[in-house]
């Protein structure tokens, strides 16, 4: 501690003493003026690159499997509520207008004008019932790395060999809009043998990647390493 007493305030040059030292935000007050001082690179603790363990996250359940484990996230919350009552009124409308549009005689352009609605209209439905429905569930076991989603029918689903993972790690995705910002975060392997490779799309929140993450890499037995443009630790 000697290399830390021995520094002085820059206000009014007292010497610094050791009740004042807060070495985990890297500063100092004076005990005679009540300044504070940034304290040198070589007296702040070294930043550590281990990710602290992240709790269970909710909507994630685990079960231990002989060689492994299953993870799964059900992709329901509150938020679907407000999509449901907008996707019932859409879809409503569109009942209305082609029970008039499809009648005889009605003009031809009243069925072609709502097509691209219509498009809409059956994405969101179909995105809200698998957002009812949904789980992801992720398996890692010795041999492999398995992705599904299901029951709804939905892209994504992979499969890897075990031994060609080298790391887990998370990658935040940021959107910007009109009224701000918001995030989503991504899972990704970086594999021994070719390109990293997105594991599971945004839609998970950060607490549940990094789980999904930290529980895979356990599984597997492999060591957390930092990864350039993952996210922050």
């Amino acid at each position: 501690m000697s290399a830390l007493t021995a520094l002085t305030c820059p206000s009014c040059r007292s010497a610094l003493s050791e009740q004042g030292l807060d070495l985990a935000r890297g500063i100092a007050t004076c005990s005679h003026c009540g300044a504070l001082a940034l304290l040198p690179a070589a007296a702040r603790p070294a930043h550590s690159t281990v990710r602290p363990p992240v709790p269970l996250p909710e909507r994630v359940t685990v079960r231990e499997l002989g060689d492994g484990v299953e993870l799964r996230l059900r992709w329901f919350t509150p938020a679907v509520w407000f999509l449901l009552f907008f996707v019932i009124t859409w879809d409503g409308f569109l009942v209305f207008w082609y029970s008039i549009a499809l009648r005889d005689g009605a003009p031809w352009i009243m069925a072609v004008f709502p097509i691209a609605h219509l498009a809409v209209g059956v994405g969101l439905t179909y995105f809200v019932v698998a957002t009812f429905l949904n789980t992801t569930t992720v398996t890692a076991t010795r041999d492999r790395l398995r992705v599904r989603h299901g029951p709804v029918p939905w892209v994504g689903n992979l499969e890897l060999a075990s031994d060609d993972l080298a790391q887990l790690f998370c990658k935040e995705r940021v959107h910007r809009k009109k009224r701000g910002t918001s995030s989503t975060y991504e899972l990704w392997a970086q594999r021994k043998h070719g390109a990293s490779l997105r594991i599971l799309r945004g839609g998970t929140d950060s607490d549940q990647a990094l789980y999904l993450e930290q529980a895979i890499e356990r599984a597997l037995g492999i060591r957390d390493q930092p990864v350039a443009g993952e996210l922050d630790r």
